[in-house]
C-alpha cells in the first residue's frame, strides 16, 4: 500500500526523544521536490569543484588565479541562488511555522 505523506524529522534538537516524538509529516509529492532541489543542490556543488580543481592546480601566476576563482565563486553562487529560492518558497509554502534552511548552510 502506497501512503501518500512521508516522515522528515529535521534534526533540531539535541534531544532525540523530542525529534522522534513528533515528526512533521509531508506530502509525497513535497518530499520529492525536496529531493530533487537537493539532489540539484549537490550536483552544482559537484561541478563547481570540478570546475575549481583545474584552476587551483593551473601553473599561472596566483593573482589570475585568485581572479578566476572569484568568478567561478560569483557564478556557482548565482545559481545556487536559484534553488535557494525554490527551498524557501517550498517550505513557505507547505509549513510556515518550520522553516529547513540549515539544510542548506
Amino acid at each position: 500500500m502506497l501512503l501518500n505523506f512521508a516522515i522528515f524529522s529535521p534534526n533540531t534538537s539535541s534531544d532525540p526523544q523530542t525529534t522522534h516524538r513528533n515528526p512533521p509529516l509531508y506530502a509525497a509529492e513535497r518530499l520529492t521536490d525536496m529531493q530533487s532541489i537537493l539532489a540539484a543542490l549537490a550536483d552544482l556543488e559537484t561541478a563547481y569543484e570540478i570546475e575549481c580543481e583545474p584552476i587551483e592546480q593551473w601553473s599561472g601566476s596566483e593573482a589570475m588565479k585568485q581572479h578566476l576563482l572569484a568568478d567561478l565563486e560569483d557564478r556557482h553562487q548565482a545559481r545556487r541562488e536559484l534553488y535557494q529560492e525554490q527551498w524557501e518558497k517550498l517550505n513557505r509554502r507547505s509549513n510556515p511555522a518550520q522553516s529547513l534552511k540549515p539544510v542548506l548552510a
